[in-house]
């Protein structure tokens, strides 16, 4: 029923709507439709209801509606990554980057480009980029120079490890603080990438998200 009433209304276009506040409820409208056709992995049409709420967002948008500006365009962008449409992708990321408040409204676009760069092949551009915005983040990876040093770390990973029993690391405290979720998520995808470009690095991931874990507590 969503779909239907939201494709009518698509269909007579942003001419019809009379008012700012209408076009707002024509927006949101299309990014309800959106997000429901995402979460059936419809990736293809959700983008399109992404575009067309896009279009109902008044003439100043970015400082009359931002958070609905900021939803609607983060999640074309986070689609035209997941059907491999890399050109808009950079469209819609432009347009976030360019109009963002904060850092933090950022992280979403900031992800998705390093994830494109990886399906590109870039591993070394999306390396650099993450350990960037990691260290934006406050979380510099470690420097490990030499195998001695990686043993020593390792070694006191695993006996900060070892004083936790099997009950204790199973009902161990969440992870709360958003940036610091952030930060799993973009180590996560550095770990994936390096597996093709800089595997001896590995180690250095991991140690930086269990060290993490167990400050700041697991990630979902």
């Amino acid at each position: 029923m969503l779909f239907t009433a939201v494709d009518q209304i698509n269909r007579a276009g942003p001419s019809v709507v009379l008012t700012s506040v209408h076009g707002s409820m024509m927006a949101q409208s299309n990014l309800q439709a959106g997000l429901k056709a995402m979460d059936m992995s419809d990736f293809i049409s959700a983008r399109k209801f992404f575009e067309f709420g896009i279009s109902f967002l008044s003439q100043n948008h970015w400082v009359e509606e931002y958070n609905l500006s900021l939803s609607l365009y983060d999640n074309a962008a986070k689609c035209c990554l997941s059907i491999g449409d890399s050109e808009k992708l950079e469209r819609f990321s432009t347009q976030v980057l360019s109009n963002a408040r904060s850092f933090e409204d950022k992280l979403n676009i900031y992800y998705f480009s390093i994830s494109a760069l990886c399906h590109a092949s870039l591993l070394e551009e999306a390396f650099s980029k993450g350990v960037q915005i990691l260290s934006m983040l406050g979380e510099d990876l470690p420097q490990i120079r030499t195998h001695d040093e990686k043993i020593g770390h390792l070694n006191e990973t695993t006996s900060k490890l070892s004083c936790l029993s099997d009950d204790e690391l199973l009902t161990y405290k969440m992870m709360s603080d958003p940036s610091k979720i952030m930060a799993m998520k973009f180590l996560w995808r550095l770990q994936v990438s390096l597996l093709m470009g800089k595997p001896s690095f590995i180690p250095h991931v991991t140690l930086k998200m269990i060290h993490m874990s167990l400050v700041h507590g697991m990630s979902a």
